[in-house]
């Protein structure tokens, strides 16, 4: 079965395969926009439900289909899916209304010019060729996490303006997700935090540069070698174009399209703790 008809039968045959309260809702095709790009989804929702719905990803399920080759399995899985995105939606919601939802507001960067759509739908702040998001964190018992975008709906539900968001995002991510750096050879280090995702944010802290800086005696160049993580190198030991060049080969062969942050180099000034782009890459 190819993907267009697999897309269909899903639309078609999903709403067998929950539970009755469902019958009257909705089933469509939309394009998602997500980091970096858009993704095809199906979404099952009812006009006057005020209830955050999750979304069924068509990728996702058809490559589970490939494997299994059996349309049950999937149908049933999706469904299984979808009450369990309903119930933890739910619980989302009920976390945006209490106090202790200020808590749980974190930050990350993604490439702006890559993200129009999806920034038009977020509160977020310009930061060069980059931009500043937010998200609630949810830390799970086994020590991982599960994130959501703090949209612009979701702002006004919890009566806050970005300015405050920002406020409350500098403190808790580096409080629930502490910068790491790890040296990799001569002067080149990572900087990330301890987890090693969403970590590119850790080049806004400028305690965690200037100290960097101080250790080599110099400027920085900041390469953004994903949205997880960047890397910090001394002046004196690199040329930006070469690595203008190198991060732009990276982005097209190596990483995944979700994952790419920029193609830009940006220089770290030791004495203002200013963060400049010294080469602006193309859009990636």
């Amino acid at each position: 079965m190819n993907y267009l008809r697999f897309k269909n039968k899903v639309v078609d045959s999903i709403k067998d395969y929950l539970p009755e309260e469902f019958k009257e809702y909705n089933v469509e095709v939309e394009m998602i926009p997500k980091v970096n790009g858009f993704k095809e989804a199906i979404i099952i929702s009812k006009s006057d439900c005020k209830d955050p719905t999750p979304t069924l990803y068509v990728d996702q399920l058809y490559d589970q289909y490939k494997v299994c080759k059996n349309m049950d399995k999937v149908l049933k899985f999706a469904a299984e899916f979808y009450i369990y995105g309903i119930n933890y939606g739910k619980a989302m919601a009920e976390c945006i209304t209490v106090e202790n939802s200020d808590d749980t507001v974190i930050m990350m960067l993604i490439n702006r010019d890559n993200n129009k759509d999806l920034l038009e739908t977020m509160p977020h702040r310009d930061y060069m060729d980059l931009a500043i998001v937010y998200r609630l964190i949810m830390p799970l018992p086994d020590g991982s996490f599960n994130t959501a975008n703090i949209t612009d709906d979701m702002l006004e539900r919890m009566g806050k303006t970005e300015e405050e968001l920002f406020s409350l995002a500098v403190v808790n991510t580096q409080r629930i997700l502490p910068p790491h750096t790890e040296n990799i050879g001569e002067s080149v280090n990572i900087v990330t935090n301890e987890k090693g995702i969403i970590g590119a944010v850790a080049m806004l802290y400028d305690e965690q540069l200037k100290n960097l800086a101080d250790m080599v005696d110099s400027d920085l160049y900041i390469i953004p070698s994903s949205i997880h993580e960047v890397i910090t190198i001394p002046v004196y030991d690199a040329d930006p174009d070469h690595l203008a060049e190198i991060v732009a080969d990276a982005n097209n062969t190596v990483l995944k399209p979700k994952d790419v942050l920029s193609n830009s180099v940006y220089y770290y000034t030791r004495s203002s703790g200013s963060i400049d782009i010294i080469r602006e890459g193309i859009a990636v």
